[in-house]
């Protein structure tokens, strides 16, 4: 399924933002282990390197953009909901360190997808793949079952909207104020 195919969210509900994004990352991530094994069986060719070229633009451009969506406004912003002795405090903490780990893993995997999409006849390492793919898939599980739903619940109407426009304006859009007023 491409991209475009996939559902899409709106800035006014930025928790359904980050979980539509979980599903593209997810897809991201599958669509990294089918060319490793296309790979491995067929080698590089037109299709290696169109799959390659989508990995690339989704960990290059769109997740960079919602590791700081969590961040720098949802994290904090979940932060100031709960007690300074919450658990979801040492979770956001440790969420923030993978964060960091995972564009490690892709800084090393990120060189080798770029000679598949420029048509280099090359073999992804199937354990680096592995570890990324695996690494981001319990992060994403816990967002998933513990920070989206805490901030589904937890976060006010006014915080939501704040946070929607801060990711917009991360993105060079900006919403207007009487359309986010509106949408209240």
């Amino acid at each position: 399924m491409p991209f475009r195919d996939l559902p899409v969210a709106t800035f006014d509900d930025p928790v359904e933002m980050l979980s539509v994004c979980h599903g593209r990352m997810q897809h991201a991530l599958d669509t990294l282990r089918r060319l490793e094994a296309f790979l491995g069986s067929r080698g590089a060719n037109e299709e290696s390197a169109s799959a390659a070229s989508a990995v690339l633009r989704y960990f290059d451009i769109a997740a960079p953009l919602h590791h700081q969506d969590e961040d720098e406004d949802v994290y904090p912003a979940l932060r100031a909901c709960v007690a300074e002795d919450d658990p979801l405090r040492l979770t956001l903490d440790e969420l923030h360190e993978e964060h960091q780990k995972l564009d490690e893993l892709w800084a090393f995997l990120r060189t080798d997808l770029q000679a598949v999409a420029a048509g280099e006849a090359v073999q992804l390492d199937g354990q680096l793949v592995r570890q990324f793919r695996d690494a981001t898939q319990r992060h994403l599980a816990i967002e998933d079952s513990i920070v989206l739903p805490y901030a589904q619940r937890l976060l006010p109407a006014d915080v939501r909207r704040t946070v929607g426009r801060a990711m917009a304006q991360r993105r060079g859009l900006d919403l207007p104020q009487k359309e986010v007023e509106k949408q209240a």
